[in-house]
């Protein structure tokens, strides 16, 4: 069959919550009827018996778990949220599923933040080393390449192909012929009308552009179509070759028909040894003269999982040895989906790896003699954190069509197109800007984060410039020190500058949060927030930089390191400043943490010892997963007296340095 482009909802979806003491006592057979539906994936139906239910019992446990995952399953994340986080509420202890199904909501949701936080949480409770983990990892990679595309969303127009092209079921793989006014496409819509959403091989169907749209699909009849799942993948530029995907025999394979003289089409040839083997190929395309071609296969010997492969054809025709296209467009996940512009130099492809949001993402790499470029992501609004795929574009370049599975469709995946307010110049990348979490390593958990030294402004945003002195807290002297910008936004560093004669500037933009680190020899360092003002017309504001000796005995408050309210959880923002600690340990060995006290105008608890003691261990495991020596930093817990005395105006993460004995 056709791999279809699904994203993980249904991974962890029907991890059935048990019926036990979580629920409330209610007439049967409400509850009952409910849960033979959900039991039978009737979705539809066990989504209004759950309602009723809450509607007599807002707090039924097991009818807001089973609500939170049933709209996973109706790709509807967003209503998945509250009735999952509801269900956590009432949950007696810690539920593994339903914070797994919350964080998947959360990254589907493009609530980057939440889920990158629920992520991590849930890999620090893992087996270290183990395949969950690892999921874990990735998917807060994914996460955090997400907010970093999404902070610079291309200026183009995704739109759906509308019902009379796109069914209730999946529609994707579209293919287009040399005039760009027919396409063809696979789909598993209903054969009958009147059961638009029941059950059906996956088949080949064709529009054609007319003067008010594309025509109502027409699907293809034999030699294409049969009993099995076939897909087109690829029209040669003269239209006489026509290639296509088909599970005949469960192997999955790419087939060649061809167009005789008498315009006829004959039966589909499976391709020779070079193209197929006894695994899967599920891809392929043409280059425009028909002397190249680009395929995906799982076979042996590849980067990992889907790699994706060429093969260039001898004088007879004949597809010659696979060639894999190496590490700049393969990696350990799945590539697939490969099409080639029409002047040979751009392909363009899917992959679940690079710099990924979240399922498939299109990606494009340019071809410089023999080596293909980085992959780079084509970016928002084109991916999203669903399945986006089978990207291909008009002879002009200025039109793209893909499918996705993304919310907001008519069916379980749709055929969408692109349309470009501005070029989307293919820009050659030798290394990624900003930082992605490191996979784990065989022996060892490498960082949630690794630090990259600048991060480039996106053109046309408004800045701001911020000019000002480190001075002495007491003698008001300028002190020469060091700075580090902390891109609270993207969870970076994003400059560190060196004072002269104690001066400094930077700039900030407007949509971006910042947090700011100054330390200079012999002196504590401070930790503080910073934003634009709405009133900042000037374009530029002064700040003093005030340090205390470290002969003083105060505390400190590193304001970045925050808290959700009433919660341990660690908020992604607060991993720059989080990595700038755990190096300012490895730097200064002499030097201990003690964690007093954690403050947030956010929480509503009036005395929080114990909600402080675990937000520190948060940070303490953080830190010990990175690599510190254990006993670098621990929690030692102030009175409300003390607290109140030392700290009235601070908020964030307080803590005391001490010296090593």
């Amino acid at each position: 069959m056709k791999q279809n482009y699904k994203s993980v909802i249904l991974l962890l979806m029907f991890s059935f919550i048990s019926y036990n003491s979580y629920s409330e006592p209610l007439k049967k057979t409400g509850l009952d009827e409910a849960e033979e539906a959900y039991a039978q994936n009737n979705l539809t139906q066990a989504e209004a018996l759950y309602l009723q239910v809450l509607a007599k019992t807002p707090d039924h446990y097991l009818s807001n778990a089973r609500l939170g995952s049933l709209y996973l399953g109706m790709n509807q994340p967003g209503k998945s949220i509250g009735y999952l986080k509801k269900a956590l509420e009432m949950h007696k202890g810690y539920s593994l599923e339903l914070n797994q199904q919350l964080s998947i909501a959360y990254q589907l949701s493009a609530h980057f933040d939440n889920a990158i936080t629920l992520y991590y949480d849930l890999l620090k409770r893992g087996k270290k080393n183990s395949r969950q983990v690892r999921v874990y990892q990735k998917k807060i990679n994914e996460c955090i390449s997400g907010k970093q595309l999404m902070a610079t969303p291309l200026k183009v127009k995704v739109s759906n192909l509308g019902p009379l092209v796109n069914s209730a079921k999946v529609d994707h793989v579209p293919v287009l012929t040399a005039s760009d006014n027919t396409i063809l496409f696979a789909s598993q819509r209903s054969k009958d009308i009147k059961k638009p959403t029941a059950a059906s091989d996956e088949d080949i169907y064709l529009i054609n552009r007319e003067e008010k749209g594309w025509s109502s699909p027409t699907r293809l009849s034999k030699p294409f179509n049969t009993a099995q799942h076939e897909a087109i993948l690829a029209v040669t530029a003269e239209g006489n070759k026509m290639y296509l995907y088909s599970n005949k025999d469960n192997k999955g394979d790419i087939y060649e028909s061809r167009k005789e003289n008498n315009n006829a089409w004959q039966s589909p040839v499976k391709l020779g040894a070079n193209i197929n083997t006894r695994y899967h190929e599920l891809s392929f395309v043409v280059s425009v003269d028909g002397s190249v071609a680009f395929f995906s296969s799982n076979r042996p010997g590849g980067y990992g999982g889907l790699d994706l492969y060429m093969s260039i054809a001898d004088g007879t025709g004949k597809w010659g040895e696979a060639i894999n296209l190496g590490p700049n467009v393969n990696t350990s996940f799945d590539e697939d989906a490969p099409f080639l512009s029409s002047d040979n130099n751009i392909l363009y492809f899917s992959s679940r790896g690079h710099n990924a949001m979240g399922g498939y993402d299109i990606f494009k790499s340019s071809i410089n003699g023999s080596v293909w470029s980085v992959a780079q992501n084509l970016g928002v609004p084109i991916n999203s954190p669903y399945d986006d795929a089978f990207y291909v574009l008009t002879q002009d370049g200025k039109t793209a069509y893909f499918s996705s599975n993304r919310p907001g469709g008519l069916g379980e995946s749709d055929i969408y197109t692109v349309e470009t307010e501005e070029d989307i110049a293919l820009e050659e990348v030798t290394e990624y800007e900003g930082f992605y979490t490191a996979m784990l390593g065989a022996n060892q958990m490498e960082s949630i984060m690794q630090t990259a030294n600048t991060i480039k402004a996106p053109a046309g945003k408004q800045s701001l410039k911020v000019k000002g002195y480190i001075i002495d807290a007491l003698t008001k002297d300028t002190l020469n020190g060091r700075l580090t910008l902390l891109d609270k936004t993207l969870y970076t560093t994003e400059s560190v500058l060196e004072t002269n004669a104690g001066y400094f500037e930077f700039d900030l933009e407007s949509d971006k949060s910042y947090g700011l680190l100054i330390e200079s020899a012999g002196y504590k360092f401070s930790s503080c927030t910073l934003s634009i003002p709405e009133d900042a017309s000037k374009g530029e504001i002064d700040f003093r930089a005030v340090l205390y000796q470290d002969t003083l005995v105060s505390p400190l408050a590193l304001q970045n390191i925050q808290f959700y309210p009433n919660h341990d959880y660690i908020k992604s923002s607060s991993l720059a400043e989080l990595e700038w600690l755990y190096t300012y340990l490895l730097d200064n060995p002499q030097v201990n943490v003690v964690i007093t006290d954690y403050q947030n105008e956010e929480d509503t608890m009036q005395y929080k010892k114990k909600l402080n003691q675990q937000r520190a261990n948060s940070v303490i495991k953080y830190l010990g997963a990175k690599g510190l020596e254990s006993g670098r930093i621990r929690f030692q817990g102030k009175t409300k007296e003390q607290v109140t005395a030392n700290n009235a105006s601070a908020n964030g993460m307080i803590l005391q340095l001490e010296q090593n004995d």
